[in-house]
């Protein structure tokens, strides 16, 4: 019974997101057409397909339109905001890092809501951006002008390989 309530309550929540997504939108298009009689657009009564992530993966939404009052088709930031995928690189690098393969990810995520995006080579692309971007930070780091030696060493912990490197500065005092 607990079981069953839990996937519930995470389908509950799924959707419960889906509708704030929705609402975000909804207001973002109130504020961009103005009020009535001094509109400055209107909305487009036509969608068109699209997508936002929501819980590690893409699922599918319709994407409101609206229009300037020139014809012009407006775009929506909140949408844009909805669509990084920033949020998907990290639930991905959450659940390679706990060592889920990149060909069983799919079957690793809640099954809670629809989606898509989760292709072994698309969680591939994610884990490579994503690691490529931590990696590029964490060499551009800048190293204390008192340090005077680099000791980097590598230690077996189970069955990973733990690498530390460490500086010594002048009067001898490690930092990690």
């Amino acid at each position: 019974m607990i079981l069953n309530t839990r996937t519930e309550l995470d389908g509950l929540i799924a959707q419960v997101g889906l509708q704030v997504i929705r609402g975000v939108l909804d207001q973002e298009i109130a504020a961009l057409c103005g009020t009535r009689g001094q509109q400055k657009a209107y909305r487009h009564h036509g969608c068109q397909p699209g997508y936002v992530i929501l819980a590690g993966r893409k699922v599918t939404i319709n994407k409101p339109r609206v229009r300037h009052k020139g014809g012009a088709e407006l775009p929506l930031a909140t949408y844009k905001a909805f669509q990084q995928e920033g949020p998907l690189q990290k639930a991905i690098g959450r659940n390679l890092r706990r060592q889920v393969s990149t060909r069983n990810y799919a079957g690793a995520i809640d099954d809670c809501i629809e989606g898509y995006g989760i292709a072994k080579s698309s969680v591939s692309r994610h884990w490579k951006a994503l690691t490529e971007a931590e990696l590029r930070a964490f060499s551009q780091r800048a190293v204390a002008s008192d340090i005077v030696a680099l000791v980097i060493d590598g230690q077996y912990f189970r069955r990973e390989c733990l690498v530390v490197a460490m500086g010594v500065d002048f009067q001898g005092k490690k930092h990690v």
